[in-house]
């Protein structure tokens, strides 16, 4: 659950990328994507060469919505409106893994602390939309929930396990948590005028499988940016570590592959266009700021120690398919 805040907006996406490239994960799920954090993640070799996207002009994340990064060719995507009113869709792909076809969903659940009611009307209407799905993934979000509201939600997918809990009975696994990521709390001043203390699991990652099992989970994105001011970390600032990320390769003639998906089941009916971004045209590098300079500092009194990739933590989770490799 990316934060789309200006505050070093695109130092905090690309250190978004290179935890992606960290952990190899196959398939991720960002939510609260902006056609500007699409831009940015094209431009990035590492996700050019691995990675389908879901969105490569934005359309479907405006103003923001769900992104797909996947290893594997994705099918049949579909975007499900759900009823809200800040526009909040379910995300539907399939993707094919060791002959086993898989459906993934995703979703961020309406965010306003005073729409409980409608948080449950979206779970049921998504529960109802993936239920007949043999292998089913759904990578759910939200936040101002509590945890009655929680357990409520959850149970609204009957058919569906929780990730985390399977693996990780005794931990919390906090993705908000204001005590570790102070800049959580500083958004919060920001707009409250107060601090609030909050440690909650608001990220989910639930499935339905009689093939794949979690073997382990963690959290990860809980780090600072350590070296995002101009101290030098291993001979590199971060400016430089930020050219180095985003520049382009000279050796190769990179083509852009593009595959439109008509998919009558969207609402309203658009295509949805995704590609192995091995792509387009060379760009330059983003970074569009001094790193001498914090956005906002009278609204946002950060400590320069402390600023994470997103508000929010991300959860982790590796499946396995009985005795073969995993995902």
């Amino acid at each position: 659950n990316l934060w789309y805040g200006s505050f070093y907006f695109e130092h905090r996406i690309i250190e978004v990328a290179r935890i992606i490239e960290e952990t190899s994960a196959d398939l991720v799920s960002l939510q609260h994507v902006t056609p500007s954090i699409v831009r940015i993640l094209e431009k990035i070799p590492y996700i050019r060469q691995n990675y389908y996207l879901s969105d490569v002009d934005g359309s479907t994340v405006t103003p923001f919505g769900v992104l797909f990064l996947a290893k594997f060719p994705l099918s049949n995507i579909s975007l499900r409106p759900l009823v809200s009113n800040s526009g909040r869709e379910l995300l539907l792909a399939n993707i094919r893994v060791n002959k086993t076809d898989l459906l993934v969903c995703s979703a961020c659940l309406e965010s306003r602390q005073r729409s409980t009611e409608m948080r449950l009307n979206q779970a049921q209407s998504m529960n109802r939309k993936i239920a007949a799905g043999e292998h089913v993934f759904l990578l759910l979000s939200g936040n101002n929930w509590g945890d009655n509201e929680k357990n409520d939600l959850l149970q609204c997918f009957p058919q569906l396990s929780d990730a985390w809990s399977q693996v990780n009975s005794d931990e919390k696994g906090f993705t908000i948590d204001t005590t570790s990521n102070a800049m959580i709390n500083n958004q919060i001043v920001a707009k409250q005028g107060r601090n609030q203390n909050r440690h909650d699991r608001a990220d989910f990652i639930l499935y339905k499988s009689a093939l794949w099992t979690p073997t382990s989970a963690k959290i990860i994105g809980n780090t600072p940016i350590s070296s995002m001011f101009p101290k030098k970390t291993d001979g590199q600032t971060l400016e430089s570590r930020m050219q180095n990320l985003l520049r382009d390769s000279n050796t190769t003639k990179e083509e852009e592959q593009t595959e439109t998906i008509e998919n009558d089941s969207i609402i309203p009916p658009r295509s949805v266009t995704y590609y192995s971004v091995q792509s387009p045209t060379k760009q330059s590098n983003p970074l569009s700021y001094s790193l001498d300079s914090i956005y906002s500092p009278k609204k946002l009194k950060q400590n320069v120690g402390s600023i994470f990739p997103s508000n929010h933590f991300a959860v982790f989770v590796e499946f396995v398919l009985g005795d073969g490799p995993g995902l």
